[in-house]
């Protein structure tokens, strides 16, 4: 099976294909940096605001794509989440993600057996 390697700023376990888990690791900005400069990765950052900071962030382009995922087998995921949580759902302005802060984690998929 092929990997995939995917940015997001969110992860769920709903996102995971039927029969699948996940590991979850914090890493450091400079770790997921090297992760996504050494492989193909798609984004799956689905505000705009969101993807605008995410760029600042890596210091390279981060396009803006909503993406319902299906992770499966060997998947990769590299989370940046904006480290703030709001009242209602609703997608954020520009200065509120980017005064927010952030935590950077690696979801890697395999199957539970």
């Amino acid at each position: 099976m092929n990997e995939r390697l995917f940015l997001t700023t969110t992860f769920s376990p709903m996102m995971l294909a039927s029969g699948r888990s996940a590991s979850v690791e914090e890493i450091s900005l400079t770790e997921a940096r090297e992760i996504l400069g050494n492989r193909s990765w798609e984004s799956a950052v689905s505000h705009e605001a969101t993807a605008q900071v995410v760029t600042a962030l890596f210091g390279f382009h981060i396009p803006f794509n909503r993406a319902n995922l299906s992770l499966d087998h060997e998947d990769q995921v590299v989370c940046v989440i904006p480290a703030f949580r709001a009242d209602v759902a609703r997608e954020f302005s520009y200065d509120e993600v980017v005064t927010a802060g952030y935590r950077v984690f690696l979801v890697c998929v395999f199957d539970e057996s």
